[in-house]
This record gives C-alpha cells, structure tokens and sequence, in this order.
C-alpha cells in the first residue's frame, strides 16, 4: 500500500514500482484500464478531489481520507513493491498535527477519566480514543491556519487551529473543545450509513 502526495503520478509511481506501463499499475489497483473507470476509482475510493488538466483527478496530499462510514482508510494505492519515500521535514500543518497527538498522552489520565451526559448526550474516553486513531490514520486532517483560534470543518473532516505547540492551558482546552464537534461528527458519520 502506497500513500500519494502531491507531485505523484501514474506514471512516477508506476517507475518507482517497476511497471512498464502506468496504465498496468491502474489496472492491478481497479482491475480496468478505461479511464473513466478509473476517474470514478480515484474519486470513489482513493478520495481524489484534485485535477491537473481539468478532466482526470490528480493526486494530492491534501485529499480527505476519511469515508463516510469513519471505517476505511483512503489516500492510498496499492503497488507491488514497498515504495521508500524521504519524508519531509515537518511543516506548519505537521508541527500542529503533532501538538494534537502530543495533548493525548500529556492529558491521557485526564481522558481516561471523562464521563460526561447532558441530556441525551454522552461522552467518554473511548470517543477521544476513536477521534486520536482518526487523527494519526489522517482520516481527521490537521491544518495549521494563522489568524484563527480553533474551528472543525465537518465536510471534510478538518480540524484548523492557529497554532504550532499546545503548551498552554488555553490552546490545550480549545483543542478538547474542538475535538468534541470531531467525536459529534464521527457520530453523525456511523448514523447516516446505518
């Protein structure tokens, strides 16, 4: 299994993984080389939302990875062979990704103690222990946003923060704020395709 990013191709991803032809890769991952077969691969099971010409989707790092039943992992295709990639030095949106995940264990005790109703409302450890697995499977992206303080988008599974480090007490508390609409929207997700 391969993760794509931006700058990936067919064509670039097959090379790396010793197909001939890129249209060879597209059909060991869909079992079919018509392209708009493919399109509708991409868009329906890889999670593409991009396009570089205008008619046939792309693939980008920033894409959704996350379905609609919160259950499978997306951004990915399949290749023969492991496919080693430098990683990148962290950037904005990684450093925040990694104040959120660092909240989890600097705060575990204090999660693993929630037990909160409100009418018909409950929330417990184990919704904070889903959303981290969403957060470090990248089904709920991170994205650093200067100017703003804290806001999940839904549609898209989003959690934009205006900072690089959770270190106080306040960017701490917006973070477990936010990550409440995550666990109402992971809730919604599993409602839906009941």
């Amino acid at each position: 299994m391969y993760f794509v990013k931006n700058g990936d191709s067919w064509g670039n991803v097959a090379s790396r993984d010793g197909w001939a032809n890129p249209t060879d890769l597209c059909e060991y991952n869909f079992k079919t080389r018509v392209p708009e077969e493919i399109n509708w691969y991409l868009k329906n099971f890889v999670g593409c939302t991009k396009s570089n010409d205008g008619k046939n989707y792309s693939f980008s790092s920033d894409d959704s990875v996350k379905m609609t039943d919160g259950s499978k992992q997306r951004g990915h295709i399949f290749t023969k062979n492991p496919i080693t990639v430098t990683i990148p030095p962290l950037d904005d949106h990684d450093r925040t990704r990694k104040a959120v995940l660092d909240l989890f264990s600097i705060c575990a005790s204090t999660f693993s103690k929630i037990q909160f109703t409100m009418f018909d409302f409950n929330l417990t450890s184990a919704d904070f222990r889903k959303v981290k697995e969403h957060i470090e499977n990248r089904r709920i992206r991170i994205r650093y946003v200067p100017g703003i303080h804290g806001e999940y988008e839904p549609i898209d599974d989003t959690l934009n923060l205006g900072f690089l480090s959770a270190h106080g007490v306040n960017e701490q508390a917006l973070i477990a704020h936010e990550l409440v609409h995550a666990v109402m929207d992971d809730r919604a997700a599993r409602w839906v395709t009941r």
